[in-house]
Parts: structure tokens; sequence; C-alpha cells
């Protein structure tokens, strides 16, 4: 019998290497759409229902090409952050580990930064702080903070008391692009996502990516466009008016279904023939809806919900390698107690519990900590809110835009990501290196 099993289980052995050896990527030799430059499209990986290829363009407000200085005065694509991340390696070895930690989902590396002073002790046995920008794509001002911190941090150990006791003492992670996939597209082409590149059925109709944004006029620029309300049909759908504080008359108001004389649409067409317009583009998972604390299933097809879903939730916490990275990094070093993960959509110090009261699931000892934290940021930055996300976030405007009922708490699932002392989002880019963003 030993025999027997040894003469089946070596060839077995013996042809995995050869066999794993003949392999070769599907997609053949790697050459990313952005450093092909006889490429004038964008290519997009993922099978999907509608095209994955899309016109290239090189705004004036992107810098693709590391320059002699790193200045903010423009935004950078990740491989320009990545070349910084690089060279601070090579420039201060004893303060700078640069390192992949990930490969996203199109196979892109996910890069991070540690710095601390490696003459006073090993990293991991200081007392640590996690940065992170870039989950949401469009939301390119996040990854800026991020690479803004470290060049403030490292133009300045030496000289700033402060900040040298800081890395001397402690240590910092810095991860500036979570999400370089989802980045990448954005700042290569007119399409807009704050999630990964990953195909996602967005509208349940059985299809994936099938109706992204057309840009129709191929100025890279997605445009908001309005129709007035003048048969039947459109006045039931009618969802917008002019807002009277703009007496120039662009200015729209949104108000309830029916009660609107506009109709307000982004540009392109309905590739679908549903009715809509763009309403399934490229990706539409919502990363920070992919973590574990509080997860619901997506809506789109879910079973098992009963009702409590969330969009953009994936098939399961953690199902994308750009979350499952993050939260398995905090999990492998728990000397990090400070964790801020980097929206730009509100100027806000938004923190845990998504779901209840901070009272009521917060220990009293903890609850202290981040509500001094709350006001450390709010004198720091001027930001007019700071607080939690089930009752602050949703009650920092005092009645709905658009019923005009009062607001109140309501919970969020899914927050990102799981650790105390999450401030996010954040701006943490200074005030004269803010950019008006393009779209």
């Amino acid at each position: 019998m030993r025999r027997t099993l040894y003469q089946l289980f070596f060839p077995l052995l013996f042809l995995l290497p050869t066999q794993t050896s003949a392999q070769k990527s599907y997609y053949g030799e790697e050459k990313w759409p952005e450093s092909d430059t006889a490429r004038k499209m964008y290519t997009v990986k993922g099978e999907r229902h509608g095209v994955s290829y899309f016109k290239k363009h090189a705004f004036k407000d992107v810098e693709y090409v590391p320059g002699k200085s790193l200045a903010f005065n423009v935004y950078h694509a990740p491989e320009v952050m990545y070349a910084w991340c690089r060279t601070w390696a090579g420039q201060y070895p004893d303060l700078v580990e640069v390192y992949e930690v990930a490969r996203s989902y199109e196979g892109r590396p996910i890069l991070q930064l540690t710095l601390t002073n490696k003459k006073t002790g090993k990293a991991t046995d200081k007392p640590a702080a996690y940065f992170e920008g870039g989950r949401h794509s469009g939301e390119v001002t996040s990854s800026e903070a991020v690479m803004w911190l470290a060049k403030h941090l490292l133009d300045n150990y030496g000289k700033d008391p402060a900040i040298t006791r800081l890395l001397d003492t402690k240590t910092i992670y810095l991860r500036p692009q979570n999400n370089p996939d989802g980045s990448t597209m954005y700042l290569y082409s007119a399409q807009r996502n704050r999630s990964t590149v990953r195909p996602q059925d967005n509208d349940s109709d059985g299809l994936l990516d099938e109706d992204s944004e057309d840009d129709l006029d191929g100025d890279g620029v997605i445009y908001q466009l309005r129709k007035k309300a003048t048969t039947k049909d459109d006045l039931e759908k009618a969802d917008y008016i002019l807002d009277p504080r703009d007496k120039a008359g662009r200015l729209m108001k949104k108000v309830q279904t029916g009660q609107g004389d506009w109709l307000v649409y982004t540009e392109g067409l309905d590739n679908d023939g549903d009715g809509k317009y763009n309403e399934d583009g490229i990706g539409g998972l919502d990363n920070h809806r992919n973590y574990p604390e509080n997860w619901r299933p997506d809506q789109n097809g879910d079973r098992t919900g009963r009702g409590y879903t969330q969009s953009g939730a994936g098939a399961y916490p953690l199902s994308e390698i750009e979350t499952r990275s993050t939260v398995l990094w905090l999990l492998e070093h728990p000397h990090i107690s400070v964790v801020n993960s980097m929206d730009t959509r509100v100027p806000m110090h938004l923190r845990p519990p998504s779901t209840s009261k901070s009272t009521e699931s917060m220990f009293p000892a903890d609850l202290a900590i981040y509500t001094r934290m709350d006001s450390v940021g709010l004198a720091f930055t001027g930001y007019p809110w700071a607080g939690d996300v089930y009752d602050t976030y949703h009650t920092r405007s005092k009645t709905d835009r658009v019923t005009g009922d009062p607001t109140k708490p309501t919970p969020l699932t899914g927050p990102a990501p799981p650790r105390p002392s999450c401030f996010h989002p954040s701006r943490a880019t200074p005030p004269d290196a803010w950019l008006p963003t393009r779209r």
C-alpha cells in the first residue's frame, strides 16, 4: 500500500512545478495603459457587458511624471506618488521603509511607507498611527493629504523638535493609494467612480457595468446637464428647481420627485435602453462598506438581508483585496492605536460608532478620549463638525434638504476601518494647496 501511494503521489509532485511554470498570465506581458504612451485608449480589466476602454487624457492639473520637487499645486498620479515613496526611502534610509502590502484587483502594487527613527528601536516596538488615502478613487485629495504628511514629517525631522521627537518615539504608517486601479482610471480618463474597477451590477438588471458615462464631446469632462420638464411624464419625474439664491439661474436645488420643473442628468447615453443614464458605470463596490463591522449584504440580488442591506457592500466582508489588506495589516500590528482613513466629501472629523449613540456602545473612558480628539480636531482644522457617524453625521444639517423634515440619527453600516480612534473623512491638505476638482 505504501508503495502504491508513493507511485501515485510521486508523479503528481513531479508534474506540479512543470505545470505551474508553464502557466502564463491571461493578459500576457503586463503593460499598464497609463505607462503605454503609444496607447490612445485607457483600458480596464474585468469581464463586463459594457465597454472597457475609454479615451485617455492628460489633464493640466495632474502630474504624470515626477518632477524635481513634490509640490501641491497639482494632483499626482499614483505612479508619481510611488516614485516619491521610493525616493524618500533612498534619501532617508534611517527613517523610511517602502514596501508592497498587496496587489490590487487589476494587479497594481499597493505600496506603504513606514516612518520612524530606526536607530531608536524597531518600528513594531513603538506606539503607531496609520494614515490611508485613496480608498474612494474620485476623492483625490485624500491621497494628496497622505503625501503631504509624509513630506512634512521628513522635511522637518531634525528641524522641528516635536516632529523629531515623534519619529524618534513613534511609528507612522502611510498608505497613499489604497485603490490604485480606480484612482488611475479617474486621473487618466473622463470616467468617475469611488470604487475599484471590479465589475458590479449597480442597477439590478443582471448586467455588469453596462451603462457607463459617455464623454460625448471628448473633452475629458463629464458635465451635468439639465432639461426643462414640459411633458406629463417629465413633470412626474422632475426633482430639481432653480435655486433662488443664484441670480444667474444656473445653480439647481433638489426637491421631491414630481415637485420640480427640471430634470438633471450626467453627460452620456442610455446604453442599455432602460430609460436611465449612466446608472451602471465601471465598478460600483463601495470599499468603506466592505469592512466587517456592521456589514450588511448588498441590496442588489440580496436574499438574506431581510431589508437590512447596503449598496456596494461586496459579496462578503473583506471580499476585496484593498480592504482585506488594510484589516490584516491592522490586526498584524496591534501597536497601532490611531487610524485616520481619509475621505474628502464632507469637512468633518468622523468617527465610530455608526449604528448607535456613542454613550450606548462605548466605554466611558474611551468616549472621553474620542470627544477630546473631536475638540482638538476642530480647533486645528476649523471644520464645522466632529463626532460619530450615527448622530453627528446625519444631523449636521438640521433639516432634510429635499423633504424639509428635521434630520435624525441614522445607522450607517460598514464604515471604515473598524479600529479605535478612526478620524475620517479628512482634508489635511493645506488650504493653499486645494485645487478645484475638474469634475
